[in-house]
Protein backbone atom coordinates (compact mmCIF):
# COMPACT_ATOMS: atom_id res chain seq x y z
CA UNK A 1 0.00 0.00 0.00
CA UNK A 2 1.27 3.58 -0.90
CA UNK A 3 1.51 6.48 1.67
CA UNK A 4 1.78 10.24 1.55
CA UNK A 5 4.25 10.87 3.50
CA UNK A 6 4.28 14.42 2.76
CA UNK A 7 0.85 14.78 4.41
CA UNK A 8 1.86 17.33 7.19
CA UNK A 9 -1.96 16.40 8.40
CA UNK A 10 -1.52 12.78 9.53
CA UNK A 11 -1.80 11.62 13.37
CA UNK A 12 1.57 9.95 14.03
CA UNK A 13 1.49 7.77 17.30
CA UNK A 14 4.58 5.81 19.22
CA UNK A 15 3.16 2.99 21.84
CA UNK A 16 6.16 1.14 24.23
CA UNK A 17 6.41 -2.24 24.83
CA UNK A 18 7.86 -4.22 27.49
CA UNK A 19 9.02 -7.67 25.46
CA UNK A 20 10.47 -11.46 26.31
CA UNK A 21 14.12 -11.08 25.49
CA UNK A 22 13.75 -14.91 24.83
CA UNK A 23 10.27 -14.88 23.18
CA UNK A 24 10.57 -11.32 22.04
CA UNK A 25 6.25 -11.56 22.95
CA UNK A 26 5.12 -8.63 24.24
CA UNK A 27 4.38 -8.73 27.94
CA UNK A 28 2.77 -5.35 28.99
CA UNK A 29 2.66 -1.88 27.79
CA UNK A 30 5.24 0.69 28.73
CA UNK A 31 3.99 3.78 30.02
CA UNK A 32 4.79 7.34 30.99
CA UNK A 33 7.69 7.40 28.38
CA UNK A 34 9.00 11.41 27.97
CA UNK A 35 8.78 11.59 24.16
CA UNK A 36 10.95 15.00 24.72
CA UNK A 37 13.67 13.39 25.84
CA UNK A 38 14.03 10.02 23.81
CA UNK A 39 15.32 9.05 20.82
CA UNK A 40 16.45 6.24 18.59
CA UNK A 41 20.05 6.32 16.47
CA UNK A 42 20.96 3.42 13.50
CA UNK A 43 24.15 2.98 11.91
CA UNK A 44 24.54 1.37 8.56
CA UNK A 45 28.53 1.19 9.49
CA UNK A 46 28.03 0.64 13.32
CA UNK A 47 29.05 -2.45 15.00
CA UNK A 48 25.42 -3.21 16.63
CA UNK A 49 23.08 -0.98 14.41
CA UNK A 50 20.79 0.70 16.62
CA UNK A 51 20.65 2.53 20.28
CA UNK A 52 18.43 4.92 21.96
CA UNK A 53 17.45 6.84 25.06
CA UNK A 54 14.03 6.42 26.35
CA UNK A 55 13.52 8.00 29.28
CA UNK A 56 9.98 7.18 31.40
CA UNK A 57 8.07 9.09 34.61
CA UNK A 58 7.30 6.39 37.32
CA UNK A 59 8.30 3.49 35.46
CA UNK A 60 5.94 0.18 35.25
CA UNK A 61 9.14 -1.60 33.42
CA UNK A 62 9.06 -4.91 33.99
CA UNK A 63 13.03 -5.91 34.83
CA UNK A 64 14.78 -7.32 32.07
CA UNK A 65 12.71 -6.60 29.71
CA UNK A 66 13.19 -5.72 25.93
CA UNK A 67 11.77 -2.31 25.07
CA UNK A 68 9.57 -2.08 21.61
CA UNK A 69 8.91 0.94 20.38
CA UNK A 70 6.21 0.61 17.63
CA UNK A 71 5.09 4.30 15.28
CA UNK A 72 1.57 3.92 14.01
CA UNK A 73 -0.70 6.04 11.86
CA UNK A 74 -4.55 4.82 13.14
CA UNK A 75 -6.17 6.70 10.45
CA UNK A 76 -4.02 4.74 7.71
CA UNK A 77 -4.63 1.86 9.20
CA UNK A 78 -0.76 1.61 9.49
CA UNK A 79 1.68 0.06 12.07
CA UNK A 80 5.79 -0.14 11.95
CA UNK A 81 7.69 -1.73 14.44
CA UNK A 82 11.06 0.28 14.89
CA UNK A 83 13.14 -0.94 16.91
CA UNK A 84 13.45 -3.77 19.95
CA UNK A 85 16.22 -2.70 22.64
CA UNK A 86 17.75 -4.52 24.70
CA UNK A 87 18.24 -2.21 28.38
CA UNK A 88 22.08 -1.56 29.60
CA UNK A 89 21.52 0.99 31.89
CA UNK A 90 18.42 2.41 34.02
CA UNK A 91 19.92 5.06 35.83
CA UNK A 92 16.99 7.42 37.82
CA UNK A 93 16.75 10.93 39.39
CA UNK A 94 13.83 12.24 41.71
CA UNK A 95 12.32 15.45 40.31
CA UNK A 96 9.52 17.17 41.27
CA UNK A 97 8.36 14.17 43.34
CA UNK A 98 8.48 11.58 40.61
CA UNK A 99 11.21 8.95 40.01
CA UNK A 100 12.48 9.74 36.34
CA UNK A 101 14.32 6.65 35.01
CA UNK A 102 16.66 6.78 31.54
CA UNK A 103 16.86 3.87 30.36
CA UNK A 104 20.23 3.13 28.00
CA UNK A 105 19.53 0.86 24.90
CA UNK A 106 21.26 -0.99 22.65
CA UNK A 107 20.73 -3.24 19.66
CA UNK A 108 20.10 -7.75 19.91
CA UNK A 109 23.82 -7.56 18.89
CA UNK A 110 25.34 -5.45 21.99
CA UNK A 111 24.01 -8.94 23.09
CA UNK A 112 26.50 -11.21 21.13
CA UNK A 113 29.55 -8.16 21.47
CA UNK A 114 29.49 -9.04 25.73
CA UNK A 115 28.89 -12.75 24.87
CA UNK A 116 32.45 -14.05 25.03
CA UNK A 117 33.70 -17.31 23.59
CA UNK A 118 33.89 -20.30 25.78
CA UNK A 119 36.64 -21.97 23.59
CA UNK A 120 38.68 -21.49 20.46
CA UNK A 121 36.59 -20.67 17.19
CA UNK A 122 38.08 -21.52 13.92
CA UNK A 123 36.20 -22.10 10.51
CA UNK A 124 38.18 -25.43 8.99
CA UNK A 125 38.61 -26.25 5.18
CA UNK A 126 34.68 -27.85 4.28
CA UNK A 127 32.48 -26.08 6.93
CA UNK A 128 29.90 -24.49 5.64
CA UNK A 129 29.05 -20.75 6.78
CA UNK A 130 25.52 -21.34 7.36
CA UNK A 131 26.60 -24.55 9.54
CA UNK A 132 29.14 -21.93 11.35
CA UNK A 133 26.50 -19.29 11.85
CA UNK A 134 23.96 -21.43 13.15
CA UNK A 135 26.05 -22.79 15.95
CA UNK A 136 27.37 -19.59 17.04
CA UNK A 137 23.96 -18.01 17.19
CA UNK A 138 21.92 -21.64 19.19
CA UNK A 139 24.54 -21.30 21.43
CA UNK A 140 24.02 -17.53 22.31
CA UNK A 141 20.55 -18.33 22.14
CA UNK A 142 19.05 -15.63 20.44
CA UNK A 143 16.28 -15.15 17.82
CA UNK A 144 17.77 -15.18 14.39
CA UNK A 145 17.00 -15.49 10.59
CA UNK A 146 19.34 -16.57 7.75
CA UNK A 147 17.58 -14.98 4.78
CA UNK A 148 17.62 -17.53 1.20
CA UNK A 149 19.82 -15.25 -0.26
CA UNK A 150 22.64 -15.38 2.16
CA UNK A 151 25.51 -16.99 0.78
CA UNK A 152 26.33 -20.56 1.63
CA UNK A 153 29.71 -20.08 1.49
CA UNK A 154 32.12 -23.14 1.81
CA UNK A 155 35.46 -22.41 2.94
CA UNK A 156 38.50 -24.00 0.80
CA UNK A 157 41.19 -23.48 3.69
CA UNK A 158 41.63 -22.80 7.28
CA UNK A 159 39.64 -19.34 8.51
CA UNK A 160 40.90 -17.03 11.34
CA UNK A 161 41.02 -18.29 14.65
CA UNK A 162 39.64 -16.37 17.30
CA UNK A 163 40.58 -16.98 21.49
CA UNK A 164 38.53 -18.44 23.87
CA UNK A 165 37.50 -14.81 25.71
CA UNK A 166 36.34 -13.10 21.78
CA UNK A 167 33.36 -11.84 21.31
CA UNK A 168 30.66 -14.05 19.42
CA UNK A 169 30.02 -10.70 17.76
CA UNK A 170 33.28 -11.04 15.95
CA UNK A 171 32.78 -14.59 15.18
CA UNK A 172 29.72 -13.61 13.46
CA UNK A 173 30.94 -10.78 11.35
CA UNK A 174 34.05 -12.79 10.64
CA UNK A 175 32.17 -15.87 9.32
CA UNK A 176 29.65 -12.97 7.25
CA UNK A 177 32.63 -11.43 5.69
CA UNK A 178 33.92 -14.09 4.43
CA UNK A 179 30.64 -15.10 2.95
CA UNK A 180 30.05 -11.51 1.41
CA UNK A 181 26.97 -11.39 3.88
CA UNK A 182 25.24 -8.58 5.98
CA UNK A 183 24.75 -9.12 9.65
CA UNK A 184 21.48 -7.06 10.72
CA UNK A 185 18.93 -6.93 13.58
CA UNK A 186 15.07 -6.14 12.41
CA UNK A 187 12.71 -4.09 14.52
CA UNK A 188 11.62 -6.74 16.18
CA UNK A 189 14.52 -7.52 17.77
CA UNK A 190 15.72 -10.84 15.48
CA UNK A 191 19.21 -11.14 14.36
CA UNK A 192 19.09 -11.02 10.59
CA UNK A 193 21.52 -12.69 8.27
CA UNK A 194 21.47 -12.04 4.37
CA UNK A 195 23.19 -11.30 0.94
CA UNK A 196 25.54 -8.35 1.18
CA UNK A 197 25.13 -6.04 -2.13
CA UNK A 198 27.31 -3.10 -2.67
CA UNK A 199 25.07 0.46 -1.77
CA UNK A 200 25.88 1.57 -5.59
CA UNK A 201 23.68 -1.44 -6.71
CA UNK A 202 20.99 -1.00 -4.51
CA UNK A 203 17.75 0.16 -6.57
CA UNK A 204 16.90 3.28 -4.81
CA UNK A 205 13.90 2.88 -2.24
CA UNK A 206 13.20 6.78 -1.41
CA UNK A 207 13.39 10.36 -3.22
CA UNK A 208 13.92 13.26 -2.14
CA UNK A 209 13.31 16.28 -4.59
CA UNK A 210 14.78 19.97 -2.59
CA UNK A 211 12.60 21.11 -5.67
CA UNK A 212 9.08 19.53 -4.86
CA UNK A 213 6.79 22.33 -2.69
CA UNK A 214 5.88 19.11 -0.66
CA UNK A 215 9.22 18.08 0.18
CA UNK A 216 9.67 16.61 3.84
CA UNK A 217 13.00 17.93 3.92
CA UNK A 218 13.46 20.86 6.90
CA UNK A 219 15.72 23.56 5.46
CA UNK A 220 19.11 22.43 7.46
CA UNK A 221 21.10 21.17 4.73
CA UNK A 222 24.80 20.61 5.25
CA UNK A 223 27.64 18.63 3.20
CA UNK A 224 30.86 17.53 3.95
CA UNK A 225 33.90 16.41 1.49
CA UNK A 226 37.17 14.08 1.55
CA UNK A 227 37.85 15.68 -1.59
CA UNK A 228 40.57 17.82 -0.98
CA UNK A 229 42.31 15.40 1.55
CA UNK A 230 42.36 12.35 -1.24
CA UNK A 231 46.37 12.03 -2.16
CA UNK A 232 47.58 12.88 -5.35
CA UNK A 233 50.48 10.36 -5.29
CA UNK A 234 50.72 6.88 -3.96
CA UNK A 235 54.43 5.80 -2.99
CA UNK A 236 54.47 1.80 -2.02
CA UNK A 237 57.74 0.09 -0.69
CA UNK A 238 58.77 -3.53 -0.24
CA UNK A 239 61.45 -4.60 2.35
CA UNK A 240 62.54 -8.35 2.18
CA UNK A 241 65.57 -10.57 1.62
CA UNK A 242 67.18 -11.89 -1.76
CA UNK A 243 68.12 -15.66 -2.86
CA UNK A 244 71.28 -14.81 -0.78
CA UNK A 245 69.55 -13.69 2.60
CA UNK A 246 70.81 -9.96 1.74
CA UNK A 247 68.16 -7.01 2.94
CA UNK A 248 66.23 -5.18 -0.25
CA UNK A 249 63.78 -2.84 -0.81
CA UNK A 250 61.80 -2.52 -3.44
CA UNK A 251 59.66 0.67 -4.47
CA UNK A 252 57.35 2.70 -6.59
CA UNK A 253 54.53 5.22 -7.12
CA UNK A 254 51.96 6.65 -9.33
CA UNK A 255 50.20 10.36 -9.52
CA UNK A 256 46.47 11.02 -10.04
CA UNK A 257 46.01 12.28 -13.67
CA UNK A 258 42.62 12.65 -13.30
CA UNK A 259 40.38 14.68 -10.72
CA UNK A 260 42.50 15.97 -7.47
CA UNK A 261 46.05 15.89 -9.23
CA UNK A 262 48.94 17.81 -7.90
CA UNK A 263 48.58 20.18 -10.99
CA UNK A 264 45.72 21.61 -10.12
CA UNK A 265 46.49 22.07 -6.46
CA UNK A 266 49.35 23.09 -6.88
CA UNK A 267 50.92 20.84 -4.66
CA UNK A 268 51.79 17.10 -4.08
CA UNK A 269 50.03 14.86 -1.46
CA UNK A 270 51.63 11.54 -0.75
CA UNK A 271 50.47 8.79 1.56
CA UNK A 272 53.27 5.70 2.18
CA UNK A 273 52.28 1.77 2.12
CA UNK A 274 54.59 -0.87 3.20
CA UNK A 275 53.38 -3.95 1.43
CA UNK A 276 54.24 -7.64 1.47
CA UNK A 277 55.55 -10.41 -0.90
CA UNK A 278 56.93 -7.54 -3.70
CA UNK A 279 59.56 -8.97 -5.94
CA UNK A 280 60.44 -5.94 -8.05
CA UNK A 281 60.61 -1.91 -8.81
CA UNK A 282 57.63 -2.90 -11.48
CA UNK A 283 55.32 -4.59 -8.94
CA UNK A 284 55.72 -1.90 -6.40
CA UNK A 285 54.27 1.02 -8.79
CA UNK A 286 51.29 -1.38 -10.07
CA UNK A 287 50.83 -1.69 -6.61
CA UNK A 288 50.59 2.33 -5.97
CA UNK A 289 48.32 2.42 -9.28
CA UNK A 290 45.63 0.24 -7.08
CA UNK A 291 46.32 1.77 -3.93
CA UNK A 292 45.83 5.69 -6.08
CA UNK A 293 42.66 3.69 -7.64
CA UNK A 294 40.83 3.13 -4.36
CA UNK A 295 41.77 6.12 -2.50
CA UNK A 296 41.05 8.96 -5.28
CA UNK A 297 37.29 8.37 -5.22
CA UNK A 298 35.82 11.58 -2.70
CA UNK A 299 33.75 10.76 -0.03
CA UNK A 300 30.90 12.94 0.07
CA UNK A 301 27.89 13.10 2.59
CA UNK A 302 25.14 15.26 3.29
CA UNK A 303 23.00 15.47 6.50
CA UNK A 304 19.91 17.07 6.90
CA UNK A 305 16.62 16.98 8.56
CA UNK A 306 13.14 15.56 7.54
CA UNK A 307 9.94 15.09 8.60
CA UNK A 308 9.56 11.04 9.44
CA UNK A 309 9.51 8.83 6.40
CA UNK A 310 10.30 5.16 7.22
CA UNK A 311 13.81 5.06 5.62
CA UNK A 312 16.19 2.61 6.82
CA UNK A 313 19.73 2.72 7.06
CA UNK A 314 21.13 0.64 4.59
CA UNK A 315 18.05 1.94 1.74
CA UNK A 316 19.51 3.88 -0.92
CA UNK A 317 17.62 7.08 -1.91
CA UNK A 318 18.30 9.67 -4.98
CA UNK A 319 18.35 13.31 -3.88
CA UNK A 320 17.67 16.28 -5.92
CA UNK A 321 19.24 19.51 -5.63
CA UNK A 322 17.82 22.47 -7.52
CA UNK A 323 21.31 24.71 -7.49
CA UNK A 324 25.11 25.07 -6.30
CA UNK A 325 27.93 22.42 -6.36
CA UNK A 326 25.64 19.59 -6.09
CA UNK A 327 23.08 20.95 -8.59
CA UNK A 328 21.36 18.03 -9.47
CA UNK A 329 20.79 13.80 -8.88
CA UNK A 330 22.60 11.90 -6.56
CA UNK A 331 22.57 8.44 -5.14
CA UNK A 332 22.86 8.27 -2.20
CA UNK A 333 23.54 5.75 1.14
CA UNK A 334 21.05 6.05 4.11
CA UNK A 335 24.36 5.92 6.01
CA UNK A 336 22.61 7.18 9.73
CA UNK A 337 19.24 8.32 11.53
CA UNK A 338 18.87 9.77 14.34
CA UNK A 339 15.11 10.25 15.06
CA UNK A 340 13.66 12.43 17.80
CA UNK A 341 10.94 10.41 19.49
CA UNK A 342 8.85 13.82 20.32
CA UNK A 343 8.83 15.61 17.13
CA UNK A 344 9.40 12.60 14.46
CA UNK A 345 11.86 14.72 13.09
CA UNK A 346 15.26 12.41 11.38
CA UNK A 347 18.40 13.64 11.56
CA UNK A 348 19.97 11.95 8.21
CA UNK A 349 23.63 11.39 7.35
CA UNK A 350 23.16 10.51 3.17
CA UNK A 351 26.87 9.08 1.82
CA UNK A 352 27.22 9.59 -2.10
CA UNK A 353 28.02 6.04 -4.03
Amino acid sequence: MSYDWSDTTRQDRLAFFDVDPHSLEVRQELTGVKLSDSSITWGYYTDTRVSGTIKVLNSNHIDHSLIRVVHTIPDWGYSDTLATLLVTGDDAERDNGAWVTTYTCHSMLTMLEDDLLRCMFCARKGNKASDLLKNLLDDCGHKYSISGSAHDYRYSADGKALAFGASALSGVNDVCSTANDRLDVDGSGVITISAYTAPANITPAWSIDLTDSRTNVIDDISRSSSRLSTPTREIVYCTTTDSKNNSVTYFGYADATTGETAAKRGYVLAEVQSVQDLTSNAAATASAKSYLADNVDEDREWKLKLLYIPMKIGQTVYITFPDGDDEGRHHCLIKEIDLALDTLIMSVTLKEV
